[in-house]
């Protein structure tokens, strides 16, 4: 190897410790493939999530490092009813325990689960019925599911891990 391209400073940071060879950052790029926003309330009728509530989604693999199980915790603290959770991706790890803490949350009836592999020309449907994807990530060194938020325009909840704080900027 000549040289090591990373996508996050955070990255750039752990492997300068193993090489003195040349470390590039590339941010990891916004996606534009996916199709353009569809309107919300159609998005949602095609995924059979209710209209007219405020819509947190959770996407992607679902592995332990991403917090699932936090986001599901603190869900149940909100006491609005007009909220729904949508979790939309595959399970990678975890499967049992998270289904089980769905099963015994006070709040598993404004819990929408769509955990499957998302196809490609359903990633736009799941962002466009969003009002707010959240990353409660327990650690991370980026994460393909900010640029797609960027690219729908949808706003973000992120935990301060790895480099998700340099995607997602506080406000």
């Amino acid at each position: 190897m000549d040289g090591f391209v990373t996508m996050s400073r955070y990255v750039l940071n752990d492997l300068k410790q193993f090489t003195k060879k040349d470390v590039s950052l590339v941010q990891h790029p916004l996606y534009d493939n996916f199709g353009p926003k569809h309107e919300q309330n159609a998005a949602r009728k095609s995924l059979g999530i209710p209209d007219g509530v405020f819509v947190f989604l959770f996407f992607g693999f679902i592995r332990k490092y991403k917090g699932l199980d936090l986001l599901i915790s603190a869900f149940e603290l909100i006491k609005n009813e007009n909220v729904c959770l949508v979790i939309a991706g595959e399970y990678y790890a975890g499967e049992d325990e998270i289904k089980d803490q769905i099963a015994h949350s006070p709040a598993k009836s404004k819990i929408s689960e769509h955990t499957k592999f998302i196809n490609d020309d359903e990633v736009g449907l799941y962002f466009s019925a969003a009002n707010c994807v959240v990353q409660p990530y327990k650690n991370a060194t980026q994460s393909g599911v900010t640029p797609l938020a960027y690219h729908f325009e949808v706003p973000m909840i992120v935990t301060n891990v790895g480099a998700l704080p340099d995607l997602v900027p506080p406000s």
